[in-house]
């Protein structure tokens, strides 16, 4: 599994564990993994145009057209924003901040992701198994 699909795939989990109301690890999980995932998603964003952008969404059912525009950045990139907020209780992460990040992820991870490095730390679904 790529370093992408498993970011992917812990986040979908921690989605899960919000909806049981056990997302003690979702902060944390960000936290830590911000680097990489900022870099996927200026990759996505930075690194290629909104035409190259839906030149892709038109190839892959499974891409949103809602990620398509270059503003989508800030709102993929809206549940890693600021930590600080989010500890001292000024902001929460919802669902559907998570959803956001996966659709803007899910076009890093066809775009081709060898130029991103780093490896994940603390995944809920590692630590499942």
């Amino acid at each position: 599994m790529t370093t992408i699909e498993q970011l992917i795939e812990d986040i979908y989990e921690l989605r899960e564990l919000m909806k049981r109301q056990e997302a003690g690890l979702l902060v944390p999980y960000l936290r830590a993994n911000q680097g990489v995932i900022m870099g996927f998603l200026r990759l996505a964003y930075k690194e290629h145009t909104r035409e190259e952008r839906l030149a892709l969404q038109l190839k892959n059912s499974r891409l949103d057209s809602s990620g398509i525009s270059d503003g989508f950045f800030e709102t993929a990139t809206s549940a890693i924003d600021d930590f600080d907020a989010l500890e001292i209780g000024l902001v929460e992460i919802t669902d559907d901040d998570l959803h956001m990040l996966i659709r803007g992820l899910r076009f890093a991870q066809y775009f081709g992701t060898d130029s991103i490095s780093g490896s994940l730390s603390m995944s809920p679904v590692k630590q499942a198994r």
